[in-house]
C-alpha cells in the first residue's frame, strides 16, 4: 500500500512540479540504487519535502514535525509517505532509533542538518544528528541544495508562488571516524563537513 501511495503521489507532485516550478535536477546519477542512504539536504521551505520526493529515484522517509501528525486523516497520509514524527521539545530519542531502523533496512532517508527551516535561503548551522545517523548506519550520506524553494513558498507566507527551483546533489560522503575526540564531537565534525559541501553546492549556482 506504502509503494502504490507514494508512487501515485510522486507522479502527480512530479507534474505539478515540472509544470509550475520550472524544475531542473542536476547530478542525480550520484543516488545510489540501494544501499542504506542518507540525503541531507538543506532546508528553506515547506516544498523541500516535496521536491526532493520528486526528484529522488528511490523511495524516501522523512523525519517530521510531531505537530503534523495531530491531524488524523493528514499524519495518516504522510506516514503512508514514509514519515515518522520526531518531537522538537527533547524526546527524539525514539525517532532517531527508528531512522536508524529504517536505515540497517537499507532504506533512504532524508535528513535535514539544520533542524529547521531557515531565513532568505541562508544555511544556518549543522544539528549533530547526520553524523549520529551515518556513524551508526554506515549509510552513504549525499549533501542537497535547493535552490529556489524560499521564493516559491517563503517562511510565513501561505501562499506558493511559482518560481523556477532547481537541485544540485553533491558527491557521496562517508562517515569516518579517524579522529581522538569525543564521540559526540565527531558526530558534530561531520555534521559540519555535510553543510560545507552544501554550501560549496550553493555557491556553484
Amino acid at each position: 500500500m506504502l509503494n502504490i501511495i507514494y508512487i501515485f503521489s510522486r507522479f502527480i507532485c512530479f507534474i505539478l512540479v515540472r509544470v509550475f516550478f520550472r524544475l531542473k535536477v542536476f547530478y542525480r546519477y550520484r543516488i545510489p540504487r540501494k544501499g542504506a542512504l542518507i540525503i541531507a539536504s538543506n532546508h528553506a521551505s515547506f516544498l523541500d519535502p516535496v521536491i526532493l520526493g520528486v526528484v529522488s529515484p528511490r523511495v524516501l522517509n522523512f523525519i517530521a514535525r510531531d505537530d503534523l501528525f495531530l491531524n488524523r486523516f493528514f499524519g495518516t497520509m504522510i506516514s503512508f509517505m514514509g514519515a515518522f514524527p520526531i518531537k522538537r521539545e527533547g524526546g527524539s530519542s525514539g525517532a532517531f532509533k527508528e531512522a536508524l531502523k529504517r536505515l540497517k533496512e537499507q532504506k533512504a532517508l532524508v535528513i535535514f542538518p539544520e533542524g529547521t527551516r531557515t531565513k532568505n535561503g541562508s544555511l544556518g548551522k549543522a544539528h549533530s544528528g547526520v553524523g549520529f545517523l551515518a556513524a551508526r548506519s554506515e549509510g552513504i550520506v549525499i549533501p542537497v541544495y535547493i535552490d529556489g524553494s524560499d521564493s516559491a513558498l517563503p517562511r510565513r507566507r501561505l501562499f506558493i508562488r511559482f518560481k523556477p527551483i532547481k537541485v544540485y546533489f553533491g558527491k557521496p560522503l562517508g562517515y569516518k571516524d579517524t579522529t581522538k575526540i569525543e564521540r559526540r564531537d565527531a558526530y558534530q565534525t561531520f555534521s559540519d563537513l555535510v553543510m560545507e559541501n552544501i554550501l560549496v553546492l550553493k555557491s556553484n549556482v
